[in-house]
């Protein structure tokens, strides 16, 4: 299953780096290219929407804003560019333990401009902290370590979904 994960957290980097070099492309040259079918890079597409990137599909594929956005934590995150930003909100720092080989991940595409990655601990400076939760429970090999306030309301989320599914 992780291999999975990070199968397709690799192909959804790769879709987005293809979209931004080489826009316009159809639906049909992406999926040959990526060699999947067109039903599945549709749902990776809307994925991709859903997270915060603004992807146009008129005229072929094209990605909208000045260069790739952040990666975002859900499909209500549509704020912009980056979407962990909360104009209102001061910055909070985020302390996260994580496995190497999403630390090699996070090495080659960052989240955000303030990360900080040393010895598997992934440090943020984000003004929308609740949205990294929502990033943290779609990835394996990831545990929040700081603040507290925020490990507890991720540790009542998780505890509501074991209930919704028990």
């Amino acid at each position: 299953m992780k291999d999975d994960a990070t199968h397709r957290f690799q192909r959804l980097l790769r879709l987005l780096t293809t979209i931004q070099e080489k826009p316009g492309q159809s639906a049909q040259e992406l999926a040959e290219q990526f060699g999947t079918s067109k039903r599945n890079l549709f749902r990776d597409i809307k994925l991709l929407q859903d997270s915060g990137f603004e992807i146009d599909s008129e005229n072929g594929y094209r990605l909208n804003g000045s260069g790739l956005p952040v990666p975002s934590a859900g499909p209500y995150l549509g704020q912009g560019l980056n979407p962990w930003e909360v104009s209102a909100a001061g910055p909070v720092r985020i302390e996260i333990q994580v496995e190497p080989a999403l630390a090699r991940q996070l090495a080659q595409a960052p989240l955000h401009i303030s990360q900080r990655l040393s010895n598997g601990r992934l440090s943020l400076q984000v003004s929308g902290p609740d949205r990294v939760l929502d990033w943290l429970m779609s990835v394996q090999g990831a545990e929040l370590l700081e603040p507290s306030w925020l490990r507890s309301s991720l540790h009542r989320r998780a505890q509501e979904l074991v209930k919704r599914y028990t």
